[in-house]
């Protein structure tokens, strides 16, 4: 198509992008290069139904959106979607009527129709034969909606019919586009690519709309085979769908078209540490960080690993550089208070979890931790029953917390309480609960008989 090249192509560039960490669990941590763009600020608009009724009263080429999505594929077209960047803050209906006269004028010039979609984005569809430059006609948009509506808009642009490998839907194309736009800045133009759809996958996945976001990364793919970006946000989003094979093969295609390709040798090591591959992973891991050794979540795993193989000096070495790369991290400081603690130097345990609660006052398992610790230490035995009773409250299915309340009422030999915490946590399937509430029952029954016994003498 002649238009094509009009406009320049945006591609991913990789210092614009943001690293984005995905969190499905705490042990479960991947990364991908998310194209997020800030949200913003709500503004107050006429409805709707408002708007068209005062598009249909005075535009001649103003249409309603079925009437226009029935035109677009009937000949060679280009759907423009334009949006506008700033908030407007009042409630007048002036500012959507300036920027629908200009988007009136140019479907008048150049023979084509428009439409409000209900996002807010005004939709103009134009036969490509009645321009011989899309470039000119999206700049004279642009300058148009600026001297006369004072609105700075972006531009998304697709093509009817659509080209090979890409969505058949053009307006849905011009719309994601216009979401393109909006992640390159005010006043930026983008066409329908492989990009486009990448941040539409980002949107869906941000919104717990796994399934249609890998619907839009392999849409992507189709387009642009060869995307590390878009390869490895569908690895991700097997990899926290449950499919560890299906993540690792696509991880693996991206270390293979580049072995530099840091998230994805990253990810294909987080999928060999879940799927019990750790020598694998701690491989990937070692690699990831040959790369680039300032990411905080390869030195947190690499941590793990070494935790549980009892190497101290190594676990310990990799979560100090975690925190030194983040410092906020709740997670690093309180599996660092796990291995002081294996380490018996229960002061900088202490440390340790009381900076984790800083950074997370929610996070159970550092409550826990601290409550048992400041029992065993014999000090601050209201708050750590405060830390103990906290934890299992946030957390009421997790049966480990129970069964280190009741280790802590039974230290402090309120027995009762102990009895019936041991017994919540075997409930949850901690099978030692069981068998230490029956020993407190034993006890019991045995200090019940030997009262019986001395009253009787």
């Amino acid at each position: 198509m002649a238009f094509c090249d009009a406009i320049n192509r945006c591609k991913p560039i990789r210092s614009t992008m943001h690293r984005k960490l995905i969190k499905p669990s705490t042990s479960r941590e991947f990364l991908l290069t998310d194209m997020e763009i800030p949200a913003a600020t709500p503004c107050h608009q006429p409805t709707v139904d408002q708007l068209t009724q005062q598009f249909q009263d005075q535009l001649a080429q103003y249409r309603s959106l079925p009437n226009v999505e029935a035109l677009i594929g009937t000949v060679e077209q280009v759907v423009l979607a334009i949006g506008l960047n700033q908030n407007l803050q009042a409630d007048t209906m002036e500012p959507f009527m300036d920027v629908a006269h200009c988007i009136d004028s140019l479907a008048t010039e150049f023979k084509g129709a428009w439409a409000f979609h209900p996002t807010a984005l005004f939709l103009l569809i134009l036969p490509t034969t009645s321009t011989a430059d899309i470039n000119t006609v999206a700049q004279l948009c642009q300058q148009q909606i600026t001297l006369f509506a004072k609105q700075i808009v972006t531009l998304g642009i697709a093509f009817s019919p659509s080209p090979e490998n890409h969505p058949t839907d053009a307006m849905a194309n011009a719309m994601k586009a216009a979401r393109h736009a909006s992640f390159l800045g005010p006043g930026a133009s983008a066409y329908f690519d492989a990009v486009s759809l990448n941040i539409s996958g980002d949107d869906h996945y941000r919104q717990g709309r796994t399934n249609q976001a890998i619907d839009e990364f392999k849409a992507g793919l189709e387009i642009d085979p060869q995307s590390a970006n878009l390869l490895n946000s569908l690895g991700v989003c097997h990899a926290i769908s449950g499919n560890f094979g299906e993540a690792q093969s696509v991880f693996q295609k991206v270390v293979d078209l580049d072995p530099t390709e840091v998230m994805a040798v990253y990810n294909l090591g987080l999928v060999m540490l879940l799927t019990e591959k750790e020598e694998d992973a701690l491989a990937q891991f070692n690699s990831a960080q040959a790369i680039d050794d300032t990411i905080f979540e390869i030195h947190f795993q690499k941590a793990r690993i070494y935790q549980n193989r009892h190497d101290a000096e190594k676990t310990v070495a990799c979560l100090n550089r975690a925190i030194t790369l983040k410092p906020d991290a709740s997670a690093a400081h309180r599996m660092l208070g796990d291995e002081m603690i294996r380490q018996q130097k229960l002061k900088t345990a202490k440390k340790s979890y009381t900076q984790a609660l800083r950074y997370h006052p929610n996070d159970v398992k550092a409550l826990s931790a601290l409550g048992t610790l400041y029992g065993q230490l014999n000090e601050n035995l209201d708050l750590a029953e405060l830390y103990l009773t906290q934890s299992v409250t946030i957390s009421p299915e997790d049966g480990e917390l129970f069964f280190a309340l009741g280790s802590f009422y039974q230290q402090t030999r309120q027995m009762d309480k102990a009895a019936e915490a041991f017994q919540k946590a075997y409930a949850l399937g901690i099978e030692k609960g069981s068998e230490q509430a029956d020993q407190i029952r034993a006890l019991e029954d045995e200090s019940e008989e030997k009262l019986r016994q001395t009253v009787a003498s």
